[in-house]
């Protein structure tokens, strides 16, 4: 069915990404954050587990969020090359923020991600004290 001069359609997973309404808010979290696990997001944004899992993996594939992980543990997201751009580009990270996620060693991250975990479950409760 294909003529000479329409183009062949892609399969799915080469198609051209695009930021969707919610990604701002998603990095924006990260961002916040430093570093937070999938179930972090998902508390933050209320994003459904699943698909938020998937727009993750879409997110560090292309690389507006960087992925670390521990054998055995969750993947802990970062912000990436492409999310501080367009997060600079939104106003919300200055532009002389940098990347410093490589530099990190296992021992500090899993200290850092017990701080997430009580910031993010102080900073629900605040939230829920304040909207009643």
């Amino acid at each position: 069915m294909n003529t000479d001069e329409t183009e062949p359609i892609k399969p799915r997973k080469y198609r051209t990404f695009r930021l969707a309404k919610g990604d701002l808010g998603i990095l924006k979290a990260v961002h916040e954050y430093r570093f937070l696990q999938r179930d972090h997001v998902s508390l933050l944004t209320g994003r459904h587990p699943k698909r938020l899992h998937r727009r993750l993996f879409k997110l560090s594939h292309n690389r507006y969020l960087i992925t670390t992980r521990f054998p055995g543990e969750k993947h802990i997201y970062a912000i990436g090359e492409r999310g501080l751009q367009v997060l600079i580009g939104a106003g919300v990270a200055a532009v002389d923020a940098r990347i410093r996620v490589r530099e990190l060693k296992p021992l500090f991250l899993k200290h850092d991600m017990l701080i997430v975990d009580h910031h993010v479950l102080l900073d629900l409760t605040g939230n829920k004290a304040n909207s009643t």
